[in-house]
């Protein structure tokens, strides 16, 4: 008798590999339908995306790449999947709407921590500027600096180092670009707004 399992299917199609990998895919192609059948059973695939998206833009000045940011999008997440089950009056495949009110409990309590803890650096912190030099000197025999715009290089004290960012320059060169830290007057003499 032959074997009609999505995985042998699949490893009829694609013979070669490790044997584990096939089912492991079809393992998680089932997680994935589960989880979207509570997140968004009778509508679109992505809408859990789509409405906490929505929610994101209302409030664009809220930190949400702090560690209550990211919390806090996590929580939206849960309840959103509790509203959608709710409106829709779905029943979950993964989790109903127990576990995910007490995610949301969960979540918040984690929030609370943080903001008690003060970990939100990105509000208590200075902002740091940064100039890109391109290794030739003014007659000043100061670095010539790039007019960069303040919103694309106003780097707050995280992670992320400047070399990681792209310049925009006004100038047009191939020489190698370096970075220094300024202080707000010598960015906004340097061309930053």
């Amino acid at each position: 008798m032959l074997e009609t399992s999505p995985a042998a299917t699949l490893r009829a199609s694609y013979p070669h590999g490790h044997p584990d990998f096939i089912p492991d895919l079809v393992d998680l192609a089932k997680l994935h339908s589960d989880k979207n059948h509570d997140y968004a059973k009778g509508g679109d695939p992505l809408g859990n995306f789509d409405r906490t998206a929505a929610i994101m833009r209302l409030y664009p000045e809220f930190p949400w790449a702090s560690p209550h940011g990211s919390a806090t999008v996590q929580m939206l997440k849960q309840l959103d999947a509790y509203l959608w089950m709710q409106s829709a009056k779905t029943e979950a495949k993964v989790e109903g709407p127990d576990p995910r009110l007490r995610d949301i409990q969960v979540f918040a309590g984690i929030i609370r921590i943080i903001l008690r803890r003060g970990s939100i650096k990105q509000q208590t912190e200075p902002v740091r500027y940064w100039g890109a030099s391109h290794g030739r000197e003014t007659a000043a025999g100061q670095a010539n600096l790039c007019g960069i715009s303040r919103k694309d290089y106003q780097v707050r004290i995280s992670p992320m180092q400047p070399t990681e960012c792209i310049p925009r320059c006004r100038y047009s060169t191939n020489l190698p670009v370096s970075w220094i830290e300024l202080t707000e007057q010598e960015y906004r003499d340097a061309g930053g707004v």
